[in-house]
């Protein structure tokens, strides 16, 4: 199964909204995908034999596959994008991504691109933000009922159990008196 059904398969209905809007994202990719190849003709990358020739992508730049060895240290002009919080009024927690290589030939889809993957990731990020948010009460919630139970149950163990007789019988009826832990 192909990796858009299976993650639309995999969605919880209640929060589909929440969900990255995957079919827009790959149809922007095969845009900027289609427009390079009417547009350019990518140089070969080969090997020094010559034995191995690849086209060199926008793909390869992201992936890290690029002159960098791992482990080897990032140079700055080696950086295409920069994931930063954003900033301005009204902003806190949202992420904005920047293209550091605008002044190529389709900077501006990629800057389309960026944008829409901002925009679905501010958005997954800030329903799972909502979502801790409210289990966080939820939970603060249930703790303030097990401590009210908790005391319930100490201050019966401490009045205990008086047995009440029927028929001035002590020993058939076994009530508890009932006090509050709010008291």
């Amino acid at each position: 199964m192909k990796f858009g059904k299976e993650f639309v398969s995999q969605m919880v209905p209640e929060w589909e909204e929440a969900y990255m809007d995957y079919n827009c994202l790959k149809a922007t990719l095969k845009n900027i995908s289609k427009f390079r190849e009417l547009n350019e003709s990518a140089p070969m990358a080969s090997t020094p034999k010559g034995s191995l020739k690849r086209r060199l992508t926008l793909y390869r730049a992201f992936s890290g596959l690029t002159d960098r060895q791992r482990g080897s240290p990032r140079k700055d002009e080696d950086e295409v994008i920069l994931v930063r919080a954003a900033e301005g009024e009204g902003s806190e927690g949202l992420y904005q991504t920047l293209f550091l290589k605008p002044s190529e030939e389709g900077a501006e889809q990629d800057l389309v691109f960026f944008k829409k993957l901002d925009h679905e990731f501010n958005k997954v990020n800030s329903f799972y933000k909502k979502m801790v948010k409210e289990m966080i009460e939820e939970a603060a919630e249930l703790s303030k009922q097990m401590n009210a139970l908790i005391a319930l149950r100490i201050k019966v163990d401490k009045v205990g159990f008086i047995n009440l007789g029927s028929y001035g019988k002590p020993d058939n009826v076994l009530c508890f008196v009932f006090v509050s832990p709010f008291q």
